[in-house]
C-alpha cells in the first residue's frame, strides 16, 4: 500500500445506488439446514420460502 492516496479529484457518492437490494448470507447449522430442507421438500416449497415464512412468523 502507498503511504498516502490523492483524493483531490474524487467524487462523493459516485457509486452510491439507493435502490440496490442487499442480500445478506445466512449460515445455518447443519442440523437446522437439514430440517428445513426436508420439510421444504415435504411441503413442496423451496428452502428460501420456508425459512422466510418461519422468520416472518417469529417476528
Amino acid at each position: 500500500m502507498k503511504d498516502e492516496y490523492d483524493f483531490s479529484k474524487a467524487v462523493r457518492g459516485r457509486f452510491y445506488r439507493p435502490d440496490t437490494q442487499l442480500n445478506i448470507p445466512v449460515y445455518l447449522d447443519q442440523y437446522v439446514e437439514s430440517w428445513f430442507a426436508e420439510n421444504a421438500k415435504i411441503k413442496g416449497v423451496n428452502l428460501q420460502s420456508l425459512i422466510n415464512y418461519c422468520g416472518k412468523t417469529f417476528l
